[in-house]
């Protein structure tokens, strides 16, 4: 029996030095909302599907365990809420973006605070977008 395996795929991670350069210096869309910055460019060329890449800010969490979870609760949030709803609507777009979501707030926040800010950034970027 083949184990299944629910992580977020490593396959939407941008990791190109280049696109995320890119996707910071010239984005085309940005949203400030606390505790995120958030940050979309238009992919050009082949590239099938959305990329994702989640940040915090090594200026407000020194330790690397603190940052490491942040980023872990982002994607676990991301993955079960935001992956199939967001790419439903750009496939009939036929767009594909390069997202950064950027955790630019002080302190840890727990879960369900966490939830309903990213759900505020990924609505308003359907709504800019569609």
């Amino acid at each position: 029996m083949k184990k299944v395996r629910n992580k977020f795929p490593r396959s939407l991670s941008l990791k190109s030095r280049k696109d995320i350069g890119d996707l910071f210096s010239n984005p085309e869309f940005k949203l400030n909302l606390y505790p995120f910055l958030f940050l979309a460019k238009r992919i050009e060329g082949d590239v099938q599907g959305n990329r994702y890449l989640f940040s915090v800010s090594k200026r407000n969490f020194k330790k690397a365990v603190q940052r490491n979870r942040i980023k872990r609760m982002l994607r676990e949030k991301f993955r079960l809420e935001f992956i199939s709803r967001i790419q439903e609507q750009h496939a009939s777009v036929h767009s594909s973006w390069n997202l950064a979501i950027v955790y630019i707030g002080r302190e840890e926040t727990q879960s369900p605070e966490l939830s309903k800010s990213v759900n505020k950034c990924f609505n308003e970027f359907a709504k800019r977008t569609f």
